[in-house]
């Protein structure tokens, strides 16, 4: 079974440091390299029809803001596993969550995927689905889902973020 790259989905949750502790183990004793990525979404509360009413330069400005926040959000990570000597880059996804990963996943030819799920259940995994379900589903290769044992921890969001969506606010 190939496993290299191993492409590592983050949401910038909580859970992302326990993918990335899981990660950081299994790339040590498979000798893999680690991509790690996040898809890139209009923040939050900001109208999605917002985007429509800038021209061409001013979305292009907002997304490159919001690529250069994922960027750094994605760093700490990024630093912690080369740390430990593991071959590690970045990839930034944009649109649907779920495409993105099966969009990058091709385009890196990635051995195997491994996300994190938080695990709900009932009304709110109804409304609000699972990425890593539908991941697994369609992915074309194995996906590896680690179940966060803690859902309190979670950076908000980036001040850079919080730029965007007050100048979206306007």
């Amino acid at each position: 079974m190939k496993t290299d790259p191993i492409l590592v989905p983050l949401d910038l949750t909580g859970c992302a440091y326990e993918v990335v502790e899981c990660v950081a183990t299994l790339a040590s004793k498979l000798k893999s390299r680690v991509i790690l990525m996040n898809v890139v979404q209009i923040p939050a509360g900001v109208n999605p029809y917002a985007t429509l009413m800038m021209d061409e330069q001013e979305w292009h400005t907002a997304r490159e803001i919001l690529d250069q926040d994922a960027r750094a959000l994605l760093e700490p990570f990024r630093m912690q596993l080369a740390a430990e000597d593991i071959r590690v880059t970045h990839f930034l996804g944009h649109g649907d969550v779920v495409e993105a990963i099966l969009t990058a996943a091709k385009e890196v030819d990635a051995g195997m995927i491994v996300m994190g799920t938080h695990g709900r259940k009932g009304l709110e995994r109804i409304m609000l689905g699972s990425v890593a379900e539908q991941v697994i589903r369609r992915a074309s290769r194995p996906v590896m889902v680690v179940r966060s044992q803690d859902l309190s921890v979670h950076p908000g969001p980036s001040e850079t973020v919080k730029r965007v969506q007050d100048e979206a606010d306007g």
